[in-house]
């Protein structure tokens, strides 16, 4: 998906400096300059490492895997379907089929009543 994003804004700057060298104009020109930055912005976006493991401590903590580190995530979003952590500028999506019941309904309820983490209290609980 990644790839085809970047061939599609390539295809779009190229179509931009064409339209520029054909028809200079000022609109073409700011265009062109956008469609410039979405690529270099799209090029050098640091890919995240996926994370790997998501944890939930004992007292309600939750931590993901990613990289090899382990991190503490903030709720962003809290459904009965869907629950959506966020951690370092990134945004993971949790849905009920990727953990098992009792495992969905712990995080559910880490996700309703958060605390503040703590590096010391992480459980041997885990959810792949």
């Amino acid at each position: 998906m990644r790839r085809i994003a970047l061939a599609l804004t390539t295809a779009g700057a190229a179509a931009c400096l064409a339209a520029l060298l054909l028809a200079p104009s000022g609109v073409r020109l700011g265009a062109a300059l956008a469609s410039i930055a979405a690529l270099g912005a799209a090029a050098l976006r640091r890919r995240e490492a996926p994370a790997t493991g998501l944890a939930v401590a004992a007292d309600g903590t939750i931590w993901i895997d990613a990289g090899g580190e382990s991190r503490s995530v903030a709720v962003g979003y809290c459904g009965e379907q869907l629950v959506c952590l966020q951690a370092a500028g990134r945004r993971i999506t949790v849905w009920p089929d990727a953990l098992t019941e009792s495992n969905w309904r712990r995080l559910l309820v880490a996700c309703r009543w958060p605390h503040a983490p703590d590096q010391d209290s992480r459980a041997t609980v885990r959810t792949n």
